[in-house]
C-alpha cells in the first residue's frame, strides 16, 4: 500500500493517464501555475468589491443618487415632519462626501442664522475636516427635491441667498492661526466706502479650539463690552474712547 502523500498521489493520477514523470511534472507545474492565477484573480476582485462597499458607492434615495454614507441621513430627512434644507458634497477625485441638514421647529420666530445657513454650515464644516475640495449643493428644501445628484445640485446654483464663500459664518479652526468670517451669515458686505468703522477683537488661543468669548481683562488693559445691539453712533463713541 503506497503513503496518502500528495507526491504520491500525483504519481499515480499521471501513471493512469500514461503519462511519463517527466510529462506529469510539465504538466503539474502548468496546473498550478494557473491555480495560483485563478486565486489571485479572485482575491483581487474580492478586494476591490470590499473597497468600493467601504468607500461608499452611490445609493439611491426617494430618486437623488448620493454616496452610501449620506443615504441614511437623507432617508432620515425626509421622514421628518417639518425638514429645513439638506446640503450634500462629495469629491470627484475620490470617494470622499459628506452631508448636513437642518430640522424646522413649527412655530419658532425667524431663525438666526437661517435654517438654509445652518445646514450649509455642517455640511461645509464636515466637507472642510474631510479635506473635500468642493462645496456643499442643495438637494432638497423642505420635502421638496431639487436637485437629483450633486452635479445637478451644483449646475442648478440655488440658494443664493446664502453666504457660502471663503468668509462664511460658522467655520471651525482647522488647524489655523486666524482665519476671516462675517459677523452676520445672511448679509453680504457693505464695504469700505459705507463702514462706519472697525472693531478688531484679539484674544488668546488655545491649541486649536476656538474660542467664543472674550478672556477676562486685567486691571490695567482697556475693557471689553459686547456691541450688540447698540447704535452706530455709540459704536463709534466706544471705538473713539478705546483710542483715547
Amino acid at each position: 500500500m503506497r503513503p496518502d502523500i500528495p507526491g504520491a498521489q500525483q504519481e499515480d493520477a499521471c501513471r493512469g493517464r500514461g503519462e511519463g514523470r517527466d510529462a506529469c511534472d510539465r504538466n503539474s507545474d502548468v496546473r498550478l501555475s494557473s491555480f495560483r492565477r485563478l486565486a489571485v484573480g479572485v482575491v483581487g476582485a474580492l478586494v476591490v468589491l470590499l473597497l468600493s462597499v467601504r468607500e461608499g458607492r452611490a445609493q439611491s434615495v426617494a430618486g437623488v443618487t448620493v454616496r452610501s454614507d449620506c443615504s441614511a441621513p437623507l432617508a432620515e430627512y425626509l421622514r421628518e415632519p417639518s425638514p429645513g434644507e439638506f446640503f450634500y458634497v462629495e469629491d470627484a477625485q475620490s470617494s470622499k462626501h459628506t452631508c448636513g441638514f437642518s430640522v424646522e421647529e413649527p412655530g419658532e420666530f425667524d431663525r438666526y442664522p437661517s435654517s438654509m445657513q445652518t445646514a450649509f454650515t455642517i455640511c461645509q464644516n464636515r466637507a472642510d475636516e474631510r479635506g473635500i475640495p468642493a462645496r456643499c449643493a442643495l438637494i432638497a428644501r423642505g420635502s421638496t427635491i431639487v436637485a437629483h445628484s450633486y452635479r445637478e445640485a451644483q449646475a442648478r446654483q440655488n440658494g443664493a441667498e446664502m453666504i457660502n464663500d471663503a468668509t462664511r459664518c460658522g467655520q471651525t479652526p482647522l488647524n489655523r492661526w486666524f482665519w476671516v468670517e462675517r459677523a452676520f451669515c445672511d448679509q453680504s458686505w457693505h464695504g469700505p466706502a459705507k463702514a462706519s468703522g472697525v472693531v478688531i477683537w484679539n484674544h488668546g488661543i488655545l491649541g486649536t479650539v476656538a474660542q467664543y468669548s472674550a478672556p477676562r481683562t486685567r486691571p490695567s488693559s482697556p475693557s471689553i463690552e459686547p456691541w450688540s445691539g447698540r447704535s452706530k453712533r455709540s459704536l463709534r463713541d466706544g471705538v473713539r474712547d478705546m483710542r483715547g
